[in-house]
């Protein structure tokens, strides 16, 4: 089975490659996707939950770094999974390739040859086509978020270069030394949404019942970003 698909972030080129082969820290952008661990630069054992339909697959398996061309920012990736509560399996090999296009903007296409056993082979192309095109949209929103450096430093409206100094979070520094001294694997950001006239509030603008948990590694360090998108 052939799925193509594609995805767009503003960002330079060298920027999106880098950070798409930071396999340990891009997992986090992919929906339902998570490493188990790390075998080696191109091998990863690694987990991945998919809803297809009404039914929840749950696969872990093994992803191993075919090609890796930084000049011509094309990547080969090849996959084998099985379900954790079944007898389907996935295999896949995926060609990635970034292009620049214009405003700063890269492109990123991903052609995939899949082949499924199982629950999941009888949903069809037109099912699984439609789950990839949006876990693809979801991909791409988070590696904007990922790769788009924070505006600490900046004033805020109507107080920016009016001839004197304002504060901001970037002036920010904790009066005592950093007993671990390691920079963040990764970053995981959260949108504070609400509903003013219900007084409801959530992250990302979802229902707790359909939001996908949060997993943290034993040992992990990482960042977490609270955007607060409300009026309050």
């Amino acid at each position: 089975m052939q799925i193509n698909s594609a995805f767009s972030v503003v960002a330079p080129i060298d920027t999106v490659w880098d950070t798409i082969m930071d396999f340990e820290r891009v997992a986090g952008c992919v929906p339902g996707a998570r490493i188990l661990n790390k075998l080696s630069d191109d091998a990863y054992q690694v987990g991945m939950t998919v809803k297809l339909g009404p039914v929840n697959m749950q696969y872990k398996g093994l992803l191993n770094v075919i090609e890796r061309n930084a000049a011509e920012h094309r990547a080969v990736l090849g996959g084998k999974a099985q379900e954790t509560r079944g007898q389907g399996t996935a295999e896949a090999t995926v060609t990635l390739e970034l292009t620049e296009e214009a405003g700063g903007t890269t492109r990123g296409t991903v052609n995939a040859e899949l082949s499924l056993s199982g629950k999941a082979a009888a949903m069809g192309k037109g099912v699984i086509g439609s789950v990839t095109e949006q876990m693809m949209a979801l991909f791409a929103s988070n590696l904007q978020a990922m790769i788009t450096a924070p505006k600490l430093d900046d004033p805020g409206l109507g107080l920016r270069n009016n001839g004197r100094r304002v504060l901001t979070y970037a002036d920010l520094r904790s009066t005592f030394e950093d007993p671990d001294g390691r920079d963040p694997s990764r970053t995981i950001e959260l949108h504070l949404t609400g509903h003013m006239e219900k007084f409801a509030w959530s992250f990302d603008g979802m229902k707790f019942s359909d939001a996908q948990p949060l997993r943290f590694n034993y040992g992990e360090r990482l960042r977490i970003v609270l955007v607060n998108d409300t009026m309050m």
